[in-house]
């Protein structure tokens, strides 16, 4: 997070996204689609590396539909890796989910809409 000295509203900030990020987590391990929902933009593109090596890219809620056929995750665990707050209304967030011996590391793309902070983007890759 932000070193000592920081404005209030950049700290404020860092907690909003902070708080988001451990709350997709928590979702993200559980297979929580209806929460997962609430955080992403409907817009949000979802990037990332399919198993032959191409670029695999869904929309938000081609992912999520994927997540609500899931069973709920069987424990796991789930871990903000970072947060930076890059401008007013723009962010950055790596969280780490393992889920059943898989492990995922996933970058998220804020941009704080109507006062709100959305997921707008997430690249994923499989995490060691």
């Amino acid at each position: 997070l932000r070193p000592a000295g920081g404005r209030e509203e950049d700290v404020t900030a860092d907690a909003e996204v902070a708080a988001l990020a451990a709350l997709y987590g928590r979702a993200a391990q559980a297979n929580d689609a209806g929460t997962l929902r609430d955080l992403f933009d409907p817009s949000a593109r979802l990037w990332g590396l399919a198993e032959d090596g191409s670029v695999a890219t869904d929309s938000r809620d081609e992912w999520l539909a994927r997540v609500a056929a899931r069973a709920p995750g069987p424990g796991g665990e789930a871990e903000v890796e970072s947060v930076e707050v890059t401008g007013p209304a723009a962010a950055l967030a790596r969280v780490r989910v393992a889920v059943g011996g898989q492990a995922w590391r996933d970058t998220l793309s804020l941009l704080k809409v109507g006062g709100a902070w959305r997921v707008v983007a997430k690249v994923w890759q499989a995490a060691p």
